[in-house]
């Protein structure tokens, strides 16, 4: 059942992804000292906050290719899209507690952003395969590429309990494997 114009989805998802990006920076508290030492206090926050800035960047620069042959929007693609747009606006809560200090060594922040991570890769996988399968296309991403993310991500899960920032570490391999878009899409 089609349910709606591409472009009333592709402008709530921008609208939300650009609110979730401008909320990740506010969880930074400017440092109240004014040397360098204090900037370098923030190294965790600055860290996290890229790592989790680029990602949902790179979101919303694919979900742009993913839907730029569509026209309609079936309700189980808008269902996919919406758990996918719920997830990516989790990202400045875990961003601000896993750059809290010396959370980026804490086992529960660090596995609650990488499972929230696997889970928003698992559900861009979905949403992928669910818009080809409506217009009767091909995914535009390559099953070996999302297959080789959620494999990461569960390693760095796992790696996680012996060293908890294992997760960005398998988060900016994530990044360097997804930086490069897709040849159908370019």
């Amino acid at each position: 059942m089609l349910i709606m114009n591409k472009t009333r989805l592709e402008n709530f998802t921008d609208a939300i992804l650009a609110i979730s990006m401008t909320l990740m920076v506010l969880g930074i508290v400017a440092p109240v000292g004014a040397g360098l030492a204090d900037l370098w206090g923030l190294r965790y926050q600055f860290l996290v906050y890229g790592l989790s800035f680029f990602t949902v960047a790179i979101y919303w620069r694919n979900h742009h290719y993913i839907f730029a042959g569509e026209r309609k929007i079936s309700d189980g693609v808008l269902r996919l899209n919406m758990l996918l747009v719920f997830l990516l606006t989790l990202f400045p809560f875990i961003t601000a507690w896993v750059g809290v200090e010396n959370n980026i060594f804490a086992l529960v922040p660090e596995l609650t952003f990488g499972t929230i991570m696997l889970l928003s890769n698992v559900c861009f996988t979905a949403l992928d395969l669910a818009v080809a399968k409506s217009d009767g296309t091909k995914a535009i991403f390559s099953k070996n590429r999302s297959v080789v993310t959620i494999a990461v991500n569960l390693a760095a899960l796992a790696l996680c309990f012996i060293f908890p920032p294992a997760v960005l570490i398998g988060r900016a391999i994530i990044l360097a494997i997804w930086v490069v878009p897709p040849k159908r899409a370019l």
